[in-house]
C-alpha cells in the first residue's frame, strides 16, 4: 500500500481513509473496520467499504464514530478472492492497523500505519 491517509473531517464528523494498493492481482474493494473501544465485542464492530480504482486508488468514509479511542483495520478484496491488507496473512489477520485517539471533540492519529497494529 502507498500513501495511507486517515483524515478526520470535524465538520462532517467522519474519517476519510485513502491511499493506493499495489499488487500484481487487481483489487476491487477496500474494507475499513472501526474497532472503537466503545463497542462491547466484535459483533458490534462496524465495517465501511469503498471501491478500488484501476490505478489502485481507494477512498473509504468512516461515518458512525464514537467519542472514544480505537483502531481502524484495513483490508482489500482481490479479484482472485483473496482478502488481505499486508499481503502476507489472509483475512482479517493481515489487516493494516491505524490507531486513533479522541481528544477535544476531534479524532487524531498519533502513530503511523503498521500491519497488525
Amino acid at each position: 500500500m502507498d500513501g495511507l491517509k486517515c483524515l478526520f473531517d470535524r465538520r462532517a464528523m467522519h474519517i476519510r481513509v485513502s491511499g493506493r494498493v499495489q499488487s500484481d492481482i487487481g483489487a476491487h474493494s477496500a474494507v475499513v473496520f472501526d474497532e472503537s473501544t466503545a463497542v462491547p465485542s466484535e459483533y458490534w464492530r462496524k465495517a465501511y467499504v469503498g471501491r478500488v480504482g484501476q490505478d489502485g486508488a481507494f477512498q473509504v468514509s468512516v461515518t458512525e464514530l464514537n467519542p472514544t479511542n480505537g483502531t481502524l483495520r484495513i483490508v482489500f478484496c482481490f479479484d482472485n478472492g483473496a482478502v488481505t491488507g499486508d499481503g502476507r496473512k489472509r483475512s482479517f489477520e493481515g489487516a493494516i492497523g491505524r490507531d486513533y485517539e479522541y481528544r477535544n471533540q476531534s479524532i487524531v492519529f498519533p502513530g503511523r500505519a503498521s500491519p497488525g497494529n
